[in-house]
């Protein structure tokens, strides 16, 4: 065990359900699934799961809290995973974060899709 291990044992129990977490979402994609993922969809993702946090909280559920404590710290994770491996771009239109594995803007992408606003020629989509 290293030092920061001795010093925070309450935290091995605590990676435990992230890992268990990850395994139960397998089927999801895995890294190949969330490094597609923008950094905006990272924080919706982060941001859907505290919501379900905050629900399972109020309802005094114990069983939900550790799972949902778990799902966000994974997005977290996931953020951190798609900063360090993905190859960070931003949006030539609006500015917004993108990776090179996802670079369409998705704002932009579905308002294109809508037809709300015309294709950009310049937006490195192919």
């Amino acid at each position: 065990m290293s030092a920061a291990e001795d010093r925070y044992p309450e935290v091995a129990p605590f990676v435990a359900s992230m890992y268990a977490e990850l395994e139960a979402n397998a089927h999801k994609g895995d890294q190949a699934g969330w490094r597609l993922m923008t950094l905006r969809q990272a924080w919706q993702e982060i941001s859907w799961h505290t919501a379900k946090l905050a629900v399972a909280i109020k309802g005094n559920d114990d069983e939900r809290m550790r799972e949902y404590a778990a799902d966000v710290a994974n997005g977290c994770m996931m953020l951190v995973d798609i900063l360090n491996h993905g190859e960070v771009d931003r949006c030539p239109a609006c500015g917004w974060v993108t990776t090179v594995e996802n670079p369409a803007c998705p704002w932009h992408a579905m308002r294109e899709a809508k037809g709300e606003i015309p294709e950009s020629s310049d937006s490195g989509r192919s």
